[in-house]
Parts: C-alpha cells; structure tokens; sequence
C-alpha cells in the first residue's frame, strides 16, 4: 500500500476534505431533521393515520358490522371515536362502556372541532388542542359521514387522537444517532480517502511522468539545435550529439511504453492468455539479453530452477514480470553485481524469487515501492516498472512480495 499523503494542497488531500464534509453534512441534517422536527413530523403523521380511519369508516358506514370495525379501530390505533347527527343524536359512543372510557372528556373539544367543521368549506378538520389535565396535546378531527343536502340530515364523525411527548424518543434517538453519527463518519472517511485516492492516482501520476517527459525532451531540442549550430559540420561532436538524443528519445520510447502497459493493464484491455509453459526457458532467455553486463561489467547471473517446472499463465505477461525484476535487481545490485533467480515447486505452487546484494529498501519504504513512478533515488528508469508487476500478478490472483535488509539486499518473490 502506498502512504497516506497528508498534503494539503494535493488534489487527492482536497477530494477526501469533500467527500469526507460531505458526509459530515449528510449527519448533520440526519441529526436536524430528527431531533427538531420529530415532533413536527409526529404531528403530521398521526394526522394522515387520522385521515386514513375516518377514511375507512367512511367507507363502512351504514354497512354490516359497521360497530364492531369503529370498535377495532379505536383499540387498535388507541383513538376515541364519536358518531353523532347533526342535532346531537349518537350513533356510536364508547364513552358507556368501561374499557373505552377515556381518561378525559372530549365535550367541550367537540364544540370547538364541530364549530370549525361548520364554519369551513371542507369536508373534514383537524385542531391540536391542549389537554391541562394530563399535560399534553389532542388531535381533534371531524368530518361529515354523509353528503345529504339538509345540514340536519348530516351525520357528523369525530376522532379524538392524544399526542404523546416525544421528548423520550428524542432521548433514545439521540443515543443511537451518536453510535450512528461515529461508525458512519469513520466509514465515510476510510471511504472518501479510498475514493480519493483511486480517483486522483491517474492525475499524480501524469503530473509525475510529465517531469519525466520533459527532461528528455528538453534535453533533445538542446542537442538539435547544438548540431544545428555549432557541430553540425564537426563529426567527432555532431555524433555525440546524436548519441545523445538517441538515448533521450529511447527514453522517451521506454517510458511512454510503461504507460501504455500499465493503463492497458489496469483497464482490462488486454486479456489473460494462460497456457502451460516451461519456466526455465522463459527466464533462460531473459538472461540472454544480459550477456553484455555479463562480459562488459562483470555482472553474474545465478540461476536455481530444476528442469521440467510447468506453470499455467501468460508467457507473455510473466515475462516482463521477470525481466522488470531482473532490471530492477541490476540497477540496485550494487558493488558485487550478483543477481540470483531462484525457482522452487511445490504443493501445485511455483515460487520464483530474484535477489540482489545491494543496498536494500529502507523500512518505511517497503510499502511504496510498488507504487506508480516510485523509484527510490534511482535516476534510470521510469519508476513503473514494480507498478507493472503489481498489476500483472494481481490479474493473476498470484501472492506476491519481498524482503529486504538495507545494506544486505532485497529478495523480490512471487507464486504462481
């Protein structure tokens, strides 16, 4: 894993500030609507259940059983029901019967409900009125039964509803809501950095190779125009010149070729072709392509890996995993210039290792070697190629790693 970076004035650092405020933002509205519109919204919402039984009873009056349906939906949404005419007949009362009494009377409420239900063009209201005997609120509701013409025909229905504190709730509420509030913002956080990181790795990683680009490039346009100018007619210093840019532009090749594997790669462009295949021949013929360190700068190649080992994977693709590990453990090697490759079989596993004797990966940065563009203090390179490896091996579902001492060397493995 690559190291959190903190910089305040990355782009990375200043997406997660986002998403992580955003989320903060989304609790506290959580936390507004919740505790000072509870009681708003508990208000509307037995409102709208009021509604719906005088809308059920409405829709059973003068029916078979009309009585026992107002029974059971009084005991069931804890409602006290009163049906009487237009000139103070009853119809239906639970006032007389002990287990529907109310613990208050509902007298003088109705007076004040029916005076608006006469006084209003609509075919039911709804008050809140103030109960001093138990220190709470009544919803009162009443509406016409029937739509006969004559007001002394009309059958008119009340609905009496207490609304209870919600101060308690408010108290439970707020409890879960701080349990709620904490879990969520941690994972909102992990999760914004995640986001932000994958988001912005493209961009820092364009922003990195850009410097990369424009060095060889820069280098290129001054060598030109020095043979232009000054050895173009020298052929000592015009090829020297020329050998410059040479290397630059291979550079440039090298580099903008990284890219193209590694975007490939991580875009799932280019497919997994698996077959079986001789590991030794593969990594034989890599070291082929070393014979001029070899014979040139001393360099030694040790190669264990008995003969016959099979694995199943994509030639192609494993070989420039091994080829970025050799590379890698020449530019590091250090002073002895001794790289061994080591393959070991075994349990349906082939483990392949490549060590060098160099000046080994510090601690604190064992994490981010794998990342895009790291090249620890390397000046050669382009810094992708451990980032290429991750990816290939990872599209295998291989294990991968490595052990590292500084000053003793580092040993680079991986499964398949």
């Amino acid at each position: 894993m690559g190291r959190i970076n903190f910089n305040r004035k990355s782009l990375s650092f200043r997406l997660w500030i986002y998403f992580a405020g955003f989320a903060m933002l989304l609790m506290a509205i959580l936390w507004f609507l919740q505790i000072f519109f509870l009681n708003t919204y508990y208000q509307d919402m037995k409102i709208r259940d009021t509604a719906r039984v005088a809308a059920t009873i409405e829709s059973k009056f003068g029916s078979e059983g009309f009585i026992d349906v107002i029974v059971d939906l009084s005991i069931t949404n804890d409602i006290y029901i009163h049906i009487e005419t237009f000139d103070g007949s009853i119809i239906f009362s639970p006032a007389t019967e002990e287990r529907h009494r109310p613990s208050y009377a509902y007298v003088q409420d109705m007076q004040a409900v029916r005076t608006m239900l006469q006084n209003s063009n609509e075919q039911s209201v709804s008050i809140v009125l103030p109960e001093p005997r138990t220190d709470t609120n009544i919803l009162a509701y009443a509406s016409f039964l029937n739509q006969s013409h004559n007001p002394f025909d009309r059958v008119i229905l009340y609905i009496f509803s207490p609304l209870y504190p919600v101060s308690s709730t408010v108290s439970i509420l707020s409890t879960q809501l701080a349990y709620v509030t904490v879990i969520s913002l941690l994972l909102a956080f992990a999760l914004s950095y995640f986001l932000s990181r994958r988001l912005t790795l493209p961009k820092d990683l364009m922003a990195n190779v850009s410097h990369d680009l424009r060095t060889p490039l820069t280098m290129v346009k001054s060598y030109a125009e020095m043979i232009r100018d000054i050895s173009g007619d020298v052929p000592e210093k015009r090829n020297a010149h020329l050998n410059v840019i040479i290397e630059e532009a291979d550079r440039l090749n090298l580099l903008v070729s990284d890219m193209l594997t590694l975007s490939g790669i991580q875009s799932g462009a280019v497919p997994l072709e698996k077959s079986n295949w001789n590991i030794k021949e593969v990594i034989e013929s890599i070291l082929g392509a070393y014979s001029l360190h070899k014979e040139n700068q001393g360099y030694t190649f040790f190669l264990s890996c008995d003969d016959g080992i099979s694995v199943n994977a994509d030639q192609a693709k494993i070989k420039q995993v091994l080829s970025n590990l050799i590379n890698n453990a020449v530019k590091y090697c250090g002073e002895d210039k001794h790289i061994s490759i080591t393959v070991k079989a075994g349990n349906n596993k082939v483990r392949c290792e490549v060590a060098d004797n160099g000046q080994g990966i510090p601690q604190n940065e064992i994490g981010q070697i794998w990342d895009r563009y790291y090249k620890g203090g390397a000046t050669e390179g382009t810094g992708l190629g451990l980032a290429i490896v991750k990816e290939i091996l990872t599209l295998h579902n291989a294990k991968f790693g490595v052990t590292s001492e500084p000053g003793r060397g580092s040993t680079f493995w991986f499964e398949l």
